[in-house]
């Protein structure tokens, strides 16, 4: 199996983002590097053995590694949990020190703590009767085995999903709650304020205790003296005590042990506790003698530390900060600014109950009602701090920045610089104040990797010659259930406003400007990988990409939709058939009239186009007969309150953030290369939106360096600079907010890689990032996209037996080829014979590769079909492409015949790609609904409105598995189909490249497909009977005797899932061994 690889870890990861060893010359060395901002200054490194699992789940970025002197290391979120050397110190302390001062706990509640250390210790105590395991994380059994051992005991339960929920759900249930959490960074900070400590208190029965990870007395003095505060307030004994522990920050790490009942001494232990390698009864007591400078801060609220650095703020001067604006991205902001504890924060918007919800949540903040279009009001506001954060509207910034002049107060936006805000910047220089602007999402870290990226080309005299930004939020894949396609993530006046934003951008070295009312007529599809489909239109002077409905927005453009000027006829008696009406023209209010004219003003390019865009129309209302409820007097704000009825997140979905950058670089050496930086994040259901996360941190960020006086030149600010963006991005990838890079050779004006196989005898060009067909003689050509591409690099790279990977020019391809074998010391096999093929190949296709960028997906019947009439047709006109005395006009003419040709046969290998894809999101759709509804088991509502779409899931997973559906032949048994099968378990596991026409199958390879296709079958059978037992339900009918609950039925399909995933993982080490 090719070695998994992960950002922490530098030359693991590093080795994917070059076809050189890194460009600055640094060596991949093989360390994991702990990096936060919650130790600046500071790090942890270990040395890496072997990474064994990562993943990316809906909660968390899990790690884990072999490590030279800890064996197994699991990391969360970049920072490091537990390792098997020194887990003990801290899993006996955080569970011991609450269970032996108490006098009889029976019932133990361990928030967080997956790996299962905490539980083990709970169950030393003889009093324990339960254990309720409420936690996201699942992988410890595998690679932490010692720790997990008892996860199976009958006294222990485990919840998979958000603690919060199950808190309010069971008051006065435990008699101890262990909250074993990880740094109050992002979502996880809400574990350290005292709404969670107020939930933890209602749980507990009388007399309960609670223990939580209270960080280090070196770092975060701070932190554990507030943390001391607002338990001593819920609690009449609250105390702080600490354990030593190699790998955690500085070597120690605490604890907040409280107790309901008053008066008894959690300092001392009631039973004795064996079989321990760190905790005794001295230890125990010996955990609460702090050492004095923690004391005297803890107890007497003094730092006696020196101050040498950030991480000492104790003796920073007092700043305030007012925030304007409480909406979808302000709350990671605010979370962020009061992080430092010399900050306070004031929290304004128009609706004080609003403000006053999100400062509830948050240490040292207040909230205010204040209109911003009160002057008087505003300035007075923003005079009383020392910066103001603007995160309402942007056509408000103005008039914030004008009061922000007259007091001297720094402010900080999100928003694009306006010529309005530019006109200011005399007078912002004037008052010596600093207004930094573009510092969100985009903009702002698409600015702050543009910098990176031009500033290091320049650096080693390469020159960009195309540069391309692409940046959206979206529903993720499996929530985009509305007909256009788009749910509200941030403002949805600031989204349709956006859309008539007017642009310029540079095509061919000219200046192309577009009025706004005309952007959407500028869009087009942009691929990015074959998991989406977006469409890109050009945004201010970037390019832009929210994708998913354009021809929609334009339709609402040219029917004066998102007019923003006031409508006196606008009132609660109208209808929203009438409004219609009036707007577009209509001889009268009925649904027909209002179609006919729609399409009279509207140019939709066909009628498919029409009916879709009509339809959505209908599906927002416009056609309606209710009423409609006037909103600030004109047709855009009246609509957004529609949009946001319809379109806003529900429960547990979640949302996507897509932002890519490429760059086409030409070198000093004459060649080229395509740097690509992508960041794809998804937002957290029982945290953070991604939008929210990307748009709000880097905020926060900028807010705190200018409150630091690290952005200190006064006028207009953006990055657009080293100076700005630099401190910027350090702290933003310190937050694990960082953007992929990867480098690709470009060949004939395209990215190639060749992989030449001993086993199969024949040369695979692979073109990579393109979308249609392949050239003659190429058995299959597939399309990885960004990420699995690296991926398949990496695997083919590390198989070394069998593949040689060559990148560049064919006349650099022998030079590659010696160099790589001499480098993989005759690791990497060779062949002689190899340099004549490969000419012939690589000269033959040449203009063919200049002109036309291939790619297929399919089964051999696919490629067939591709490889007969479109390969004959393409070879009949390759003369003409090929024959350099050609006028390029001639054979831009041939081009678009050979494209529409090509279009008719691209539908036959979509159709393979979709299943592919529909396949892969139904299981993803299907297990996240089932883990939905086992988490609200209780609530009927939740299961009420999502059972109809389990039911449908279920329904379209049934129809992959059932051998006599149309896209049975996946999982068919049928050894003539061995080779389809094979290429789809590659390209939905490893993505390998396989040739159809010479691949061997192994007997190793057979049994692992049957042992797939067993676990299929029994997942078939599981969901055709939970799908009878819903449809029961959901007609409140009853099922027949003796017959389970669908909910129990449900939840056997998590650990199947995980057996078909053991299963494909166990087929694609096969298929790596046998490649």
């Amino acid at each position: 199996m090719a070695p998994l690889t992960h950002r922490s870890i530098k030359g693991m990861l590093y080795l994917s983002l070059s076809y050189v060893d890194n460009a600055d010359g640094a060596r991949s060395d093989g360390w994991f590097r702990e990096i936060s901002s919650q130790w600046p200054g500071q790090a942890m490194t270990l040395k890496v053995k072997k990474i064994l699992h990562v993943e990316k789940s809906l909660y968390q970025d899990v790690l884990v590694f072999d490590s030279e002197t800890y064996g197994h290391v699991l990391v969360l979120d970049g920072v490091i949990q537990c390792t098997e050397r020194d887990e003990f110190s801290y899993q006996e302390m955080i569970a011991h020190l609450p269970l032996a001062s108490h006098p009889n706990p029976k019932k133990v509640l361990v928030i967080g703590g997956g790996d299962g250390g905490v539980v083990r210790e709970v169950l030393k105590h003889d009093t324990v009767e339960e254990v309720v395991l409420a936690t996201s994380m699942r992988v410890s059994k595998q690679f932490l085995p010692h720790m997990s051992s008892l996860l199976s005991d009958p006294r222990v339960t485990v919840f998979i999903g958000d603690g919060f929920k199950f808190l309010a759900d069971n008051t006065s249930t435990y008699d101890a709650i262990i909250t074993d959490s990880s740094d109050p960074v992002g979502p996880a900070a809400s574990l350290f304020q005292k709404p969670y400590f107020e939930l933890l208190h209602a749980a507990l029965t009388p007399g309960g205790h609670i223990s939580t990870q209270a960080e280090c007395l070196w770092l975060h003095l701070p932190l554990i003296n507030e943390l001391r505060k607002s338990t001593r307030e819920l609690f009449p004994v609250a105390e702080y005590a600490f354990t030593t522990i190699p790998t955690y920050p500085s070597g120690q790490i605490g604890f907040i042990i409280c107790s309901k009942e008053a008066g008894r001494d959690v300092k001392v232990p009631v039973r004795k506790v064996t079989n321990n390698r760190y905790y005794n009864e001295k230890v125990h007591a010996a955990a609460f003698v702090l050492p004095e400078f923690g004391r005297a801060l803890v107890e007497e609220g003094k730092n006696v530390l020196p101050n040498l650095g950030p991480a000492s703020t104790s003796n920073k001067p007092a700043k305030k900060v007012l925030l304007l604006g409480s909406g979808f991205v302000a709350k990671p902001a605010a979370e962020y600014v009061v992080r430092d504890p010399s900050n306070s924060l004031t929290i304004a918007c128009r609706t004080l109950a609003t403000a006053e919800a999100m400062a509830s949540e948050l240490p040292r903040a207040t909230g205010v009602s204040l209109d911003v279009n009160d002057t008087v009001a505003l300035e007075k506001a923003i005079a009383e701090h020392d910066l103001v954060i603007s995160l309402i509207p942007y056509t408000y910034h103005v008039a914030v920045i004008k009061a922000a002049i007259k007091s001297k107060t720094n402010v900080v936006t999100t928003s694009y610089v306006s010529p309005a805000i530019r006109e200011l910047e005399a007078e912002i220089k004037a008052a010596g104040i600093v207004v930094m602007n573009e510092i969100g999402l985009d903009p702002g870290i698409d600015h702050l990797y543009a910098v990176k990226t031009i500033d290091e080309v320049h650096a080693k005299g390469g020159k960009i010659k195309k540069f391309l930004s692409y940046c959206g939020g979206l529903p993720a894949p499996e929530c985009a259930g509305n007909p256009l396609g788009y749910k509200f993530s941030w403002s949805s006046r600031g989204v349709l406003l956006a859309l008539l934003n007017s642009a310029s951008y540079l095509s061919e070295g000219k200046q192309l400007d577009i009025d706004g009312k005309d952007l959407m007529a500028y869009a087009k599809p942009y691929f990015i990988s074959n998991a989406y489909a977006f469409v890109a239109y050009p945004n201010r002077n970037f390019y832009s990409l929210p994708g998913g409905f354009p021809e929609f927005i334009k339709a609402l453009v040219q029917l004066g939709w998102l007019d923003a000027t006031e409508k006196s006829w606008l009132n609660d008696s109208l209808t929203w058939a009438q409004v219609s009406q009036k707007i577009a023209g209509a001889n009268d209010a009925s649904e027909s009239a209002i179609v006919e004219r729609i399409k009279a003003i509207c140019s939709f390019p066909d009628e498919s186009e029409a009916t879709r865009i009509i339809s959505g129309l209908k599906w927002i209302g416009l056609f309606s007969s209710e009423k409609i409820a006037p909103r600030a007097g004109n047709l855009l704000d009246t609509l957004c309150a529609q949009l946001e009825k319809l379109m806003e997140y529900e429960e547990g979905e979640r949302d996507l953030v897509m932002l890519q950058h490429k760059f086409f670089v030409e070198w000093q050496d004459g060649k080229t290369d395509i740097l690509t930086s992508t960041l794809e994040a998804y937002g957290d259901p029982s945290g953070y939106s991604a939008m929210a996360l990307t748009v709000g941190v880097p905020c926060g960020i900028a807010t705190q360096l200018v409150l630091d006086g690290v952005i200190n030149t006064p006028g207009v600010l953006a990055p657009y600079s080293k100076e700005i963006c630099d401190p910027i991005r350090e702290v933003l990838e310190s937050e694990g907010l960082d953007i992929l890079d990867t480098s690709q050779r470009a060949l004939f004006g395209t990215t190639a890689m060749l992989v030449y196989s001993r086993t199969t005898g024949k040369e695979l060009p692979t073109f990579l990032g393109m979308q249609h067909f392949p050239p003659p003689d190429v058995p299959l050509i597939v399309d990885f996209g960004t990420d699995q591409r690296q991926l398949l690099i990496q695997s083919v790279r590390r198989l070394s037996d069998d593949a040689v990977i060559v990148e560049g020019s064919f006349e650099q391809i022998i030079v590659d080829l010696t160099e790589a074998s001499a480098l993989s010391r005759g690791m990497i096999g060779w062949c002689t014979g190899i340099t004549a093929e490969l000419e012939s190949s690589l000269e033959k296709w040449t203009g063919y590769h200049k002109t036309y960028n291939c790619i297929v997906w399919g089964s051999r019947d696919v490629a067939g079909r591709a490889q007969g009439t479109l390969t004959d047709f393409l070879s009949s006109r390759m003369p003409v492409l090929l024959d350099p005395s050609c006028p390029t006009i001639e054979k831009n003419a041939m081009l678009e015949i050979m494209i529409k040709e090509t279009s008719t046969h691209e539908k036959a290998s979509r159709s393979v790609t979709e299943s592919l894809h529909g396949l892969n999101s139904d299981i993803r759709i299907t297990v996240s609904l089932c883990k939905t509804m086992i988490e609200h088991k209780r609530a009927s509502a939740v299961w009420k409105r999502l059972g109809p779409r389990l039911n449908q899931s279920l329904d379209r997973l049934i129809q992959h598995v059932n051998p006599e559906s149309p896209s049975g032949w996946i999982v068919s048994q049928d050894t003539s189909t061995v080779s389809e099968f094979l290429a789809i378990m590659g390209l939905q596991g490893l993505q390998c490249v396989h040739a159809y026409n010479r691949i061997s199958v192994s007997t190793t390879l057979l049994t692992k497909i049957g042992a797939i296709c067993n676990i299929w079958g029994t997942i078939r059978t599981e969901l055709q009977q939970i799908k009878c037992l819903l449809e029961f339900e959901l007609n409140n009918k009853r099922p027949e005797m003796g017959a389970e609950p669908a909910m129990s039925r449900i939840l056997r399909l998590p650990p199947m899932l995980m057996d078909l995933a053991d299963a494909l993982r166990e087929y694609q080490n096969a298929v790596v061994r046998n490649t």
